[in-house]
């Protein structure tokens, strides 16, 4: 996986987590938002190693969007 891949899929998770933000929904919706947590953390694990281990929020802003 690509540097920009990866910050596609925490983008798209992200995203998905702030849709299901604050309702309350199925059990269904309840596991969704557990998954897409889940897998956030594990890519944004994965990206901070590809930047060298700086984390998102210490980059400039420029530098985050890519």
């Amino acid at each position: 996986m690509s540097l920009h891949e990866l910050e596609a899929d925490v983008a798209y998770f992200d995203a998905r987590l702030a849709l299901l933000a604050g309702r309350s929904g199925s059990r269904y919706q309840e596991a969704q938002v557990m998954v897409y947590g889940e897998l956030e953390k594990v890519l944004s694990g994965m990206l901070n190693r590809l930047r060298g281990g700086v984390a998102v929020e210490e980059l400039p802003p420029t530098a985050a969007s890519g």
